[in-house]
């Protein structure tokens, strides 16, 4: 199977999964605008090891164009929080366009007062503007199962998913430092 995933960085959190899908014979992509933000650079994050997994940093409207027609029709695309970004938005317009299996994968937003008031607003219209397309919201434990149901996503197209890091010498050890 063909897996795409879309992110702002390559993320410790989501590379180990994604590392085992391409160790289990899937081929996989990361699509990503950085390896790492200057921010998480400077909290200590190093880059993580990807293993088989091909990666293409910051394609541009074109680039991102081809990469989902190249994809084919057995490939599932998989978009973490670049979704409310200008370069989420093309990816999403560009999937929904070609008609091509693609989900979310994400993390409850903070739900505490009234910012989180706001953030539910703004998951809620993403459901009623494109999320009805999702094919399927991997969210992060129950919390995230709870958000998604809360802003309207259908109960049968949420999945409770795994927030993923590493053990100090699983071959990954610049996480440990």
């Amino acid at each position: 199977m063909k897996f795409i995933f879309w992110f702002k960085i390559l993320s410790p959190h989501q590379v180990p999964y994604i590392r085992a899908l391409a160790d289990l014979g899937h081929i996989v992509t990361i699509v990503a605008e950085a390896e790492l933000s200057p921010a998480r650079r400077a909290m200590g994050w190093a880059v993580p090891d990807v293993g088989d997994v091909t990666v293409q940093l910051k394609p541009t409207a074109s680039e991102i164009r081809d990469i989902i027609r190249a994809s084919g029709t057995e490939a599932v695309h998989l978009i973490g929080e670049i979704r409310f970004e200008p370069y989420g938005q093309l990816i999403l317009n560009c999937l929904q366009q070609d008609r091509c299996r693609h989900g979310i994968i994400t993390e409850a937003a903070d739900a505490r007062g009234l910012l989180g008031a706001v953030r539910q607003g703004k998951y809620t219209l993403e459901r009623y503007r494109c999320g009805a397309k999702f094919d399927f919201a991997l969210a992060m434990g129950r919390r995230g199962v709870r958000w998604f149901s809360q802003c309207g996503y259908s109960a049968s197209k949420v999945f409770e998913f795994a927030y993923v890091v590493e053990e100090i010498g699983s071959g990954n050890d610049e996480l440990a430092s």
